[in-house]
């Protein structure tokens, strides 16, 4: 019996360790400015943000398009003068994950073309 207690604890934590993380993420990501995420991948109204870390990439020349590779797999790439990324994504049983690439990809490429002084370069 007391073995069961400890287990349910042991999940409540890590539930609770859970959602402080997500906040935690949150709050970091409306600190910065973003307008999206994408997995490690932020975008805000002048900076394309990897990682943890929140690397920051001005989004001068900066363009984002997603490439199905058949087979329920798709690319999201990310180009511009100071980085070329690649993420893949199956989406096979979660279609919803190709729409939300795809839409954070429009996001990057509209604050890129909206921003005069942060603008596409042709």
């Amino acid at each position: 019996m007391v073995w069961t207690w400890a287990v349910i604890a042991s999940g409540l934590l890590l539930v609770l360790l859970e959602q402080r993380l997500k906040r935690q993420a949150f709050e970091r990501d409306v600190l910065a400015g973003v307008l999206g995420r994408f997995g490690d991948l932020a975008v805000t109204g002048t900076e394309l943000l990897v990682g943890d870390a929140l690397t920051p990439y001005p989004l001068t020349g900066m363009r984002a398009w997603v490439g199905d590779g058949g087979n329920g797999i798709a690319y999201l790439h990310v180009e511009g003068p100071t980085v070329a990324l690649v993420r893949k994504v199956v989406y096979r049983r979660r279609p919803k994950a190709l729409v939300a690439m795809q839409a954070w990809a429009q996001t990057l490429n509209r604050q890129a073309h909206d921003n005069p002084e942060h603008g596409m370069s042709a």
